[in-house]
């Protein structure tokens, strides 16, 4: 018998280019990742920049939601939660200093493959939702790193200014070169391993 072989994918093949959103339904539990995840994650970003091969990060199981480019996310959403909220915290990072492109990648393609596209028109589309009711409060921070409008209602939420507050704080004194090695750390040198059958029943197996 033929042996199974998988290939560890990098978050932009996860994303398609930004062709691939993600949704996380709303029976997951809420973003639950406190420092501790968040500093061992930062952590594995440091060590493998200079690393020629992926690091292993972790899988992520999704479920297409019929015919579209959307995916419900089973398994792997506080990673991925995680990831675009750093993310969006080096767009930040980057457009406070006047930088139109990071590690050749111009920030608005970034912000479109990882985070949100169409602002420019009024029709904002996010690549990552948590839920009609987790959503506004996400989306905000994502934007602007805080809390504008919202309240912070719960200990999710709570946890997702955190994040963001933390990761702004690491980015601040950051030359534009060493946020180009976080960067390509984060898009091209963590590894996933991306399940996404085409029957859900298979996904019911996993669990």
């Amino acid at each position: 018998m033929k042996q199974a072989t998988f290939e560890l994918l990098t978050l932009n093949d996860i994303f398609d280019e930004g062709k691939r959103q993600f949704s996380v339904p709303d029976y997951q539990r809420g973003y639950s990742w406190e420092k501790e995840q968040r500093e061992d994650l930062i952590a594995d970003i440091k060590q493998i920049q200079h690393q020629r091969h992926r690091h292993f990060t972790g899988t992520i199981v999704a479920s297409r939601q019929g015919d579209s480019n959307c995916f419900d996310v089973v398994d792997g959403q506080q990673r991925i939660t995680t990831l675009v909220l750093l993310l969006a915290s080096i767009v930040r990072s980057a457009r406070q200093q006047s930088v139109e492109e990071l590690a050749g990648v111009a920030i608005d393609k970034i912000e479109a493959c990882y985070i949100h596209s169409g602002s420019a028109s009024g029709n904002t589309s996010y690549q990552l939702r948590l839920g009609e009711i987790r959503d506004p409060l996400f989306h905000e921070v994502l934007k602007h790193g805080r809390v504008m409008c919202q309240k912070i209602e719960n200990k999710t939420d709570q946890n997702i200014v955190d994040a963001a507050s933390e990761f702004d704080d690491w980015l601040k004194d950051m030359s534009i070169d060493e946020i180009n090695g976080i960067l390509s750390g984060i898009t091209k040198k963590l590894g996933f391993l991306f399940y996404a059958p085409e029957q859900d029943a298979e996904i019911g197996l996993m669990f």
